[in-house]
């Protein structure tokens, strides 16, 4: 099939339940409220092997409001991965006026440019990256728990800039593509969630994004995202999803699913991964005081596995065989405590 065929049965099957695609602004939102947070996640890959996973955080818990934390890591092809992360205090950490610059020691984020600029500088990790993010989708409220907003900026950025890591002679010049979101929250995470299993394909052609989250009151939700042509939706209806087995590398009590079988108004979807990559406990990355107040009220665990996916799409008009898409990507589970993100066979619950 061609170029403009697959085109064109993208914007067929994506219609109808969805949200359409727009430029979102990144800018911090600043929730009010105890334990209320802001998240902008990265999953970056490069064309030269390397994986680039940060996480900036604004947070109301703990002492004070409006806490900054930058965390990350860079994952070499040979897999020896280097960690990155700095914690602030209120007024230790500066936010720009129009809210899209953040500077927390040596790691900052700024959208001013229109691009996102990443930038590490430790003295053994240091990233030097521009995001060009355009391609955005905001989640519903209706897949969603309130008090819960996600922005799905991009589900493939193109990448460029340099990384250095110790150990190299100089720093090395990087493109690829990243998925990026921006999420927002009005309580504490653990009384909105108790987890999130999320899988992007950047690098995928097409790129893929899927989002799935289990409710703290026990509701399963999913988004589903085949960035391709000029009409991509986001589909969050009419989703049904399974999912079975066990990711290896998790903890007792932390189960996540390494198959997951999706189907929706595009056709089918499976994703299958491998085993766990990285597992973080971000806690461990916080300041004393902080950690302690966020101990006591969630146990966080975020694991990152690569996998496969198989997109089977359903018939365009006038075509009789079903379009068959490899791709291969990045998983990145979160557990808010000890959870099952297991789903039974069903449709997205209503």
């Amino acid at each position: 099939m061609t170029r403009l065929a697959i085109a064109t049965a993208a914007c067929v099957f994506l219609c109808g339940a969805a949200s359409a695609e727009m430029r979102l602004d990144p800018a911090a939102r600043l929730p009010s409220g105890r334990a209320a947070f802001e998240h902008w996640d990265f999953t970056i890959e490069l064309e030269s092997g390397h994986r680039v996973l940060a996480r900036f955080t604004i947070t109301n818990a703990g002492p004070g409001d409006r806490n900054g934390i930058a965390i990350g890591h860079v994952i070499p092809p040979e897999g020896k991965r280097r960690q990155f992360r700095n914690g602030r205090r209120a007024r230790e950490w500066q936010l720009s006026s129009d809210r899209l610059s953040l500077v927390m020691g040596k790691s900052a984020l700024d959208w001013r440019s229109g691009e996102a600029h990443l930038k590490i500088s430790k003295k053994s990790v240091q990233v030097d990256l521009k995001l060009d993010v355009r391609r955005g989708h905001s989640l519903p409220a209706s897949a969603l728990p309130d008090g819960l907003e996600i922005d799905l900026l991009d589900a493939s950025a193109p990448v460029h800039g340099r990384i250095f890591l110790r150990g190299m002679a100089e720093p090395l010049a990087v493109t690829g593509r990243a998925a990026v979101t921006h999420t927002v929250g009005r309580r504490g995470e653990g009384a909105l969630l108790r987890g999130r299993a999320e899988f992007f394909a950047p690098r995928a052609e097409p790129p893929v994004a899927w989002i799935h989250l289990q409710h703290a009151s026990g509701r399963h939700t999913n988004a589903w995202l085949l960035a391709r042509g000029e009409s991509n939706r986001l589909v969050t209806e009419d989703v049904q999803a399974e999912s079975s087995g066990r990711l290896p590398g998790t903890k007792d009590g932390f189960v996540a699913p390494v198959t997951w079988n999706l189907a929706g108004p595009w056709g089918k979807t499976l994703i299958s991964l491998q085993s766990a990559l990285l597992a973080h406990d971000p806690r461990e990355d916080l300041p004393t005081l902080l950690r302690m107040a966020v101990s006591s009220k969630i146990r966080p665990v975020r694991v990152w596995a690569p996998g496969g996916v198989l997109v089977t799409l359903a018939p365009s008009p006038g075509e009789t065989h079903p379009l068959l898409l490899k791709g291969s990507g990045l998983s990145v589970v979160t557990f808010l405590g000890p959870a099952d993100l297991t789903q039974a066979p069903s449709k997205a619950d209503p």
